[in-house]
């Protein structure tokens, strides 16, 4: 609805940069991701603002951003598109 998104985060890295294999604790959650939907937009005055964000974006996001929900077995962030701080 709105301006609201649905993004499904990247893969979490399993290996380090030097090669050192990360366990599920050490691993930090990946601040990118690919928007699975999208709301038409925000009405501010009557007038419709359009999403800058499209379904099939890769975007990039604060690493709070959001609420996470399980969505068909998946665990997906329901955000604003205001949280959106870059699209690849």
């Amino acid at each position: 609805l709105r301006n609201n998104i649905i993004v499904k985060r990247a893969e979490m890295a399993k290996k380090s940069a030097g090669g050192i294999i990360l366990t599920t604790d050490s691993q930090e959650k990946p601040n990118e991701g690919e928007v699975l939907a999208c709301g038409k937009g925000l009405y501010q005055d009557g007038t419709l603002i359009p999403m800058e964000v499209a379904k099939g974006d890769t975007i990039l996001f604060p690493p709070f951003a959001g609420s996470e929900i399980s969505y068909n077995g998946d665990t997906v962030l329901i955000m604003s598109d205001t949280d959106v701080l870059a699209i690849l």
